[in-house]
């Protein structure tokens, strides 16, 4: 298997959906929307799953200096975030889980998952099964700064959990530092595609998203 810009590499990315974009579109070789609200699994209505998909996958096609990580990976996305907006609620974790469970039974050797959730059974052996199937499984590490709580599932022994840094390589001060920290990458001014349009957006600060299903807005994606 060919490694060298992910050829041969499925990579499960599990977000608000991977919008439909020039540098993404023949990369996402799947797509399914495991919200409420069914808008689309094409849509992203947070703008945080397409630009992280674009970090992993996106691919040059000379429109910007822009490019991906690994621009031959195959991108499976599940949009199981409706948006930013609303309350945290223990039912929403339920469409991580079937996500994960999903991305392994269809073979992804790598899931990636730029959000929290709140702890619960299920998803512990969610997490504990992909490990136990050979899938690698990275986690944004959280946002609870240097004194918060545990944030998962990046805290579960199974994942490597990812800490923010900025651009002169110092600490974000929103990114969680706790003893479950393997990595640091990037974690602000993030540039990357943005969905529906085919254009490029700055996040001033990558911070991970919690899965929230309560928005009701409607939008062309």
């Amino acid at each position: 298997m060919a490694v060298d810009n992910g050829e041969g590499v499925t990579v499960a990315v599990i977000d608000s959906g991977v919008g439909n974009h020039p540098i993404l579109d023949d990369r996402v070789v799947a797509a399914y929307d495991l919200t409420k609200d069914q808008i689309g699994a094409r849509c992203d209505m947070a703008s945080h799953g397409t630009l992280v998909a674009g970090i992993i996958a996106g691919k040059a096609d000379g429109s910007s200096p822009f490019y991906g990580m690994a621009p031959d990976v195959e991108i499976l996305s599940y949009r199981v975030i409706e948006s930013i907006e609303g309350s945290s609620s223990r039912d929403s974790v339920v469409p991580v889980v079937e996500a994960i469970n999903h991305a392994v039974d269809s073979g992804a050797d790598v899931i990636n998952l730029s959000l929290t959730a709140i702890h619960t059974a299920a998803l512990e052996n969610a997490i504990e099964r992909a490990h136990d199937e050979g899938v690698v499984v990275v986690a944004a590490a959280g946002n609870s700064g240097a004194t918060g709580n545990r944030e998962y599932p990046a805290a579960y022994d199974d994942v490597i959990a990812v800490a923010g840094i900025g651009p002169d390589g110092g600490h974000v001060e929103s990114s969680s530092v706790r003893d479950y920290v393997d990595i640091a990458a990037p974690g602000t001014e993030i540039d990357g595609p943005a969905p529906s349009g085919g254009g490029f957006g700055r996040r001033e600060e990558e911070a991970p998203v919690s899965p929230r299903p309560t928005c009701r807005r409607r939008r062309r994606c």
